[in-house]
């Protein structure tokens, strides 16, 4: 099955149109000259610079790598919600690896079917899923994040800002400068680390950082493993500022769901049916920059490549029964009579009880695979200059979006075991 999605940027979507005025009165304020001023890049692109104050609503800045100093590598969402009292996290996926970031309600989460109510960008890309829009935390190299911006919702952001929107600003060689690693080690297996180099030689800087953690979980079949990588080449001279970067992560997450408590009683480490694993892939080429065509004007333009591969393994139980009038045959749903509720394979064959060992209770594997290619662009122009002898801040950007996605399903049925 293919899906596709071709995204304009235009009104609310991708094309922003934003100004604000202020008096001359209140540019005579009694403020002082040493006064502090928050500033935000409020469009998904960078390039202007906006005071919070201005903006009709929440905005929350923080830095990144003043938060995960000494700290154990970890996905962003568990380390912002211990600073952003909005903020917090739901773990229904068993996993740390794959949380729900949770602001005011609305969710930026990694499992299909929630509503998504948050729009995360990585400098200017969204990385929303084109196929379902959640979000994949674990995709995300959380070393290599400078700074983390979320206000509340806002149409410049476009789909599923209806809560708000992160955007993460990551580390370059022209504002990153030095070597740091850290690795550490704990209980069930666990041993993690990172290690980042920056560096600026002229008008060039370079940027390059790799991280992985291991962790064979507490609960039988829950062992995760995640490897991140990310990259940045940049250019600056004068007015023009060009980065060229790569980000690449692979994750393999044993992630088990809520245990009957009587299964827990009988072993702390039981899991309710099994396998439950992910797989998530993804590679993210951007060449992005800005120009500074006069003083009060500044370009900025964004291109990007995106692949992304996820693969699902889910045991379950299984609705497929023995029918009530023959016994031999496999009949599935309905009032489960052969043969108007027959079970058939994948080639229209019908499926007998015989394949499976006399006394077997019936269990199903469910498999999904999806697999997706993106490409966009954007460009944003700012202004700054004063209209009317009114201080101004004015932004107009368009993007557009393509995503081409490839998705499968199938379940195998088989025998469940005593253990499930």
């Amino acid at each position: 099955m293919s899906w596709q999605r071709l995204i304009l940027g235009a009104g609310l979507g991708g094309l922003s149109l934003m100004a604000t005025a202020e008096g001359a009165a209140f540019a005579q304020s009694t403020y002082g000259a040493a006064e502090t001023v928050i500033v935000s890049g409020i469009a998904p692109l960078p390039g202007t610079a906006i005071d919070a104050g201005k903006i009709a609503g929440e905005v929350e800045t923080l830095s990144v790598p003043s938060l995960t100093e000494d700290r154990q590598q970890d996905v962003l969402p568990n380390v912002i919600a211990t600073q952003l009292a909005s903020v917090h996290v739901n773990n229904e996926q068993g996993s740390q690896f794959q949380p729900d970031f949770v602001f005011r309600g609305f969710e930026a989460s990694p499992i299909s079917g929630v509503a998504e109510g948050i729009a995360v960008y990585q400098d200017g890309v969204r990385l929303n899923e084109a196929f379902g829009d959640n979000v994949n935390w674990d995709l995300i190299p959380e070393f290599a994040v400078n700074r983390f911006t979320l206000q509340s919702n806002n149409p410049v952001f476009g789909l599923n800002a209806l809560g708000g929107a992160v955007t993460l600003e990551m580390k370059n060689g022209l504002d990153f400068e030095g070597t740091s690693a850290q690795a550490s080690g704990g209980s069930f297996g666990n041993v993690t680390g990172d290690a980042e180099y920056g560096a600026r030689f002229g008008n060039f800087g370079a940027y390059f950082g790799i991280g992985a953690s291991h962790d064979d979980g507490f609960r039988d079949r829950s062992a995760s493993t995640l490897s991140q990588i990310y990259g940045d080449l940049a250019y600056q001279s004068g007015l023009l500022t060009l980065h060229l970067s790569i980000s690449g992560a692979f994750s393999d997450i044993g992630a088990l769901g809520p245990t009957p408590i009587q299964l827990l009683a009988l072993d702390p480490r039981a899991t309710f049916t099994s396998p439950q694993s992910t797989r998530n892939e993804a590679e993210l080429l951007q060449f992005r920059g800005t120009y500074q065509a006069i003083d009060t004007a500044t370009v900025s333009f964004n291109g990007y490549y995106r692949h992304f591969h996820q693969s699902l393994i889910d045991g379950n139980t299984t609705n497929v029964t023995a029918c009530t009038n023959d016994a031999s045959q496999f009949c599935l749903e309905g009032a489960g009579n052969f043969p108007g509720d027959a079970l058939y394979d994948s080639a229209g064959n019908i499926v007998p009880a015989s394949v499976l060992p006399p006394g077997a209770t019936p269990g199903e594997t469910d498999l999904t695979r999806t697999d997706t290619n993106s490409l966009g662009a954007a460009v944003q122009v700012s202004f700054t200059g004063p209209v009317g002898q009114h201080a101004n801040d004015l932004v107009l950007g368009a993007s557009i979006d393509y995503s081409l996605t490839d998705y499968a399903a199938h379940g195998e049925l088989g025998t469940l075991l005593p253990n499930l």
